[in-house]
């Protein structure tokens, strides 16, 4: 992945030159439009990266199937500080390109420092969602742009895991695979590559933060299916996210780069009970919505980061 240390003040044409994934040979995927809803998304590129839409639970909204995973845009409110249960924000207003994973190691790319905002997370803690018969790890992104600049693309996700904590990684979250099972086994430190939104493409997801705007506003649900990365297995006691923000095919594209606060990432914890999920069944009235969001979510951070802190001296 394009290493994120970009200026603004560099024209964008230029930069699209030095781009390892600008060359002449390149192929793009597939691309996931967003910014007008769920209801309203278009998918372009791969038709085996764009599988439609997926029905949830009777009465529940829809879910586009894209690139392995579930996408659904979400009005949840409030995601602010001490409601929600963040655990990786990413943040760097002068770069038009972001990236970051969480953990509580050292942060090597725009990762926002301070275990409140980025730290380690154990897979048995984050909360499952069954689908059509499938079950998914469920992520929640709340993104943040200029109210007059509100697009955004998130270029590149990845999810990993590990039998270590605190691992740090640069433009990505792949270590060594030793095992023919996907696990990692030796050395200690190591990690997998579980999922990975581009594969041997480059997929993106654009979105529009006037869609749920404010660092109190969730704007999109990701499902990852359970399958890929089970919590049973003692190599995957860690999860590692990593994502990027403003690329787009390969390239910066003003109209799509970051250019205010910072992307956070967070998740329904097993304590919260995430399954089924309580925000996408039915369509309730505005007030009851933030009631269940609130009732559901606060005060999570504070007992997941005590009990973790714990479990990670086990």
């Amino acid at each position: 992945m394009f290493r994120k240390t970009v200026r603004k003040s560099i024209l964008p044409g230029l930069l699209s030159v030095a781009l390892p994934f600008a060359s002449a040979g390149a192929a793009w995927a597939s691309e996931l439009d967003l910014t007008g809803g769920t209801a309203a998304a278009t998918c372009t590129g791969n038709a085996g990266q764009c599988n439609g839409f997926v029905s949830g639970p009777a009465g529940s909204l829809s879910f586009y199937n894209f690139a392995g995973a579930l996408w659904s845009t979400t009005q949840i409110q409030p995601t602010g500080s001490g409601v929600i249960d963040s655990f990786v924000r990413i943040q760097q207003s002068s770069a038009q390109v972001v990236d970051g994973h969480n953990t509580s190691g050292p942060l090597l790319n725009q990762e926002k420092p301070g275990p409140t905002f980025t730290t380690d997370v154990l897979t048995s803690e984050v909360g499952t969602v069954t689908i059509g018969g499938v079950t998914y790890y469920q992520f929640l992104l709340d993104i943040n742009q200029q109210g007059g600049d509100p697009l955004l693309s998130l270029s590149g996700l990845q999810l990993c895991g590990s039998a270590s904590a605190s691992l740090s990684f640069v433009d990505g979250c792949s270590g060594v695979d030793n095992n023919s099972n996907g696990d990692v086994g030796s050395p200690t430190g190591s990690s997998a590559l579980k999922y990975n939104m581009d594969g041997a493409k480059d997929n993106q997801v654009l979105l529009d933060y006037r869609d749920n705007s404010g660092s109190g506003s969730g704007d999109l649900f990701v499902y990852i299916p359970t399958s890929v990365m089970p919590s049973s297995d003692p190599n995957n006691k860690y999860l590692y996210l990593w994502s990027q923000f403003g690329m787009r095919n390969g390239a910066i594209d003003p109209t799509y780069d970051n250019n205010d606060g910072y992307e956070e990432w967070a998740f329904m914890n097993t304590r919260q009970g995430a399954t089924p999920d309580p925000f996408n069944v039915g369509a309730p009235e505005p007030a009851t919505l933030i009631m269940l969001g609130t009732g559901l979510l606060l005060g999570g951070g504070a007992v997941r980061r005590r009990n973790r802190k714990q479990a990670s001296q086990s």
